[in-house]
């Protein structure tokens, strides 16, 4: 079920309710398909459209949510928990390098920088999206090999 947002976003409902029927019947996994049904996949406001990750880009810590501007940031900090004197001109600093970064992103004269790691993850599942949109891999086979690729993520990182 954690493979579902590879999918696009019409399959979601579709596969979801395949994977419920396969489970066997039990009250603990009945219990988490309910959890991941009621604000996942039947919330009216919260559609797999808005959430699917479909032929995007792989999203990290680093590039997800300003943890990298956040962590560049402080490294720009003579201390922690500066005062205002030094912390505005640093952030007008930063907003006048954003506009300039914008310009450069627009005209493709600036390009993302991606981890070597992370670019082969990003082939990886492309690969997977090009076989399964090709009709080469099932619902269930293009779940399970987005699965073992998460498995093996978590492996290399615990070891």
């Amino acid at each position: 079920m954690m493979a579902l947002p590879h999918l696009p976003h019409e399959h979601i409902p579709g596969a979801f309710q395949q994977l419920k029927d396969r489970c066997p019947p039990d009250e603990r996994l009945a219990t988490q398909t309910n959890y991941i049904a009621r604000p996942w996949i039947n919330h009216k406001h919260r559609k797999p459209e808005s959430w699917s990750t479909f032929r995007r880009f792989l999203r990290t810590n680093n590039d997800c949510e300003c943890e990298g501007w956040y962590n560049h940031l402080n490294s720009e900090l003579p201390h922690d928990h500066p005062n205002m004197n030094i912390l505005i001109p640093l952030l007008h600093q930063e907003a006048e390098k954003l506009e300039r970064t914008v310009e450069l992103v627009c005209q493709q004269i600036v390009h993302r920088h991606r981890r070597r790691e992370t670019k082969s993850k990003q082939a990886a599942i492309e690969n997977l999206w090009g076989r399964y949109s090709a009709g080469e891999l099932s619902t269930f086979k293009f779940l399970k090999k987005c699965s073992c690729s998460k498995k093996r993520e978590h492996a290399e990182e615990a070891g």
